[in-house]
C-alpha cells in the first residue's frame, strides 16, 4: 500500500512516516517545497495510485495576528490545498482517499458542535475552515470516486507543539493566566491521539466526510491553566485583555472563542482516546518534555 504523507518533516508528518513503514506501507514523502516547485503534472504522478493522501502541514495559528500574517496564513492554507487539488487532475489512478487538517474554531460560541453541525462563527479562523471545506471538495471534480475526510482539530498540545510552548511559557515567565471569566472552552487533543487517529482511517474504507477532533471531556480556560499549575508552581491570574492585545494583536479572540466541541463520530466509531481530557492531556506533555 502506497501513501504519500504531504509534510511529512513536521513532527506528525515523520511520526506517520515511521508508523505507516512499520505497517508495510511504501511512504511517498512530499514536502511543501514539492508543492510550490512541482508542475502539477508531475506532483500528480507522485500522488496517482497511492491508497491514502495525507496533507499534514501545518500553519501556526497562534501567534501575533496582524493583517499582513493572516492574509498570509490564508494565502498559504489556500496555495497548499490547491496544489494538490489540482495535482490530482493529472493522476492517472486516482487516490483513495485525501486527508486534510483543519481547525474547529468554525464552530459558533453558543452551541455544542458535533462532526454534523453547520451553526458558524463569522471570526478569521471561522473564515480559514470555511475556505479550507471549500477547496478541498473541488477534489471530488478531480477525482469523482476518492473519499475526502476533513479533520477539524483543537489545539495540538505535545511537547513540541506551539500551542503548548506558549501556555507553557506564558505560565513560567508570570504572565500566564486565565483570559476573562475562564469559562470558555478550549478545544484541543494531544498529538498522539491525533497521528493515532490519521493511522487508524489509512487502513479503513469506511470513513469520509467532517469528524470532530477534540478531547471528549470538554475543559475550560480555567481548567486547563490549573492542571498547568501542577506542573508549574505560580500563581494563577486573570489577564486584562490590553495585555493580551499586546501580545498576541487579533489572535486574542480565538483564546476568548467559547468553542464548545465534541468528537461524536470517533466515539460512535469507539475510538479510545489515549489522553481523554485536559489532565491527561497535560501530563502527557510535561511528562515528554521530561523524558526528552
Amino acid at each position: 500500500m502506497d501513501v504519500a504523507v504531504i509534510g511529512y518533516k513536521t513532527t506528525l508528518g515523520r511520526s506517520l512516516r515511521d508508523k505507516l513503514r512499520q505497517r508495510g506501507c511504501i511512504v511517498r514523502e512530499i514536502t511543501r517545497e514539492h508543492l510550490s516547485k512541482l508542475p502539477p503534472l508531475q506532483l500528480g504522478e507522485w500522488l496517482s495510485g497511492c491508497a491514502a493522501v495525507l496533507d499534514v502541514t501545518s500553519t501556526p495559528y497562534i501567534a501575533k495576528w496582524t493583517g499582513r500574517y493572516q492574509y498570509g496564513l490564508y494565502a498559504d492554507r489556500l496555495s497548499i490545498i490547491r496544489s494538490i487539488t489540482t495535482a490530482l487532475k493529472y493522476c492517472e489512478e486516482k487516490p483513495g482517499m485525501l486527508l486534510n487538517l483543519s481547525n474547529c474554531m468554525v464552530y459558533d460560541k453558543y452551541e455544542v458542535h458535533d462532526d454534523f453541525s453547520s451553526q458558524y462563527d463569522d471570526g478569521f479562523m471561522a473564515e480559514v475552515g470555511a475556505m479550507e471545506l471549500s477547496e478541498t471538495m473541488k477534489a471530488k471534480e478531480m477525482a469523482r470516486d476518492m473519499r475526502i475526510v476533513l479533520l477539524r482539530t483543537g489545539y495540538v498540545m505535545s511537547k513540541t507543539s506551539a500551542a503548548f510552548k506558549v501556555l507553557r511559557n506564558s505560565v513560567k515567565t508570570g504572565i500566564g493566566g486565565i483570559i476573562d471569566d475562564g469559562y470558555q472552552c478550549l478545544p484541543m487533543i494531544h498529538e498522539e491521539d491525533l497521528e493515532a487517529i490519521i493511522e487508524e482511517f489509512v487502513f479503513r474504507e469506511d470513513v469520509q466526510g467532517i469528524y470532530n477532533v477534540t478531547i471528549p471531556n470538554m475543559a475550560s480556560m480555567s481548567e486547563m491553566m490549573s492542571s498547568i499549575k501542577t506542573h508549574v508552581s505560580l500563581p494563577q491570574v486573570t489577564l486584562p485583555k490590553w495585555l493580551l492585545k499586546i501580545l498576541l494583536g487579533r489572535a486574542t479572540a480565538m483564546l476568548e472563542h467559547n468553542c464548545k466541541v465534541l468528537p461524536y463520530r470517533l466515539t460512535e466509531m469507539g475510538y479510545q482516546f489515549k489522553s481523554p481530557d485536559v489532565e491527561t492531556v497535560m501530563a502527557k506533555c510535561f511528562e515528554e518534555e521530561e523524558i526528552h
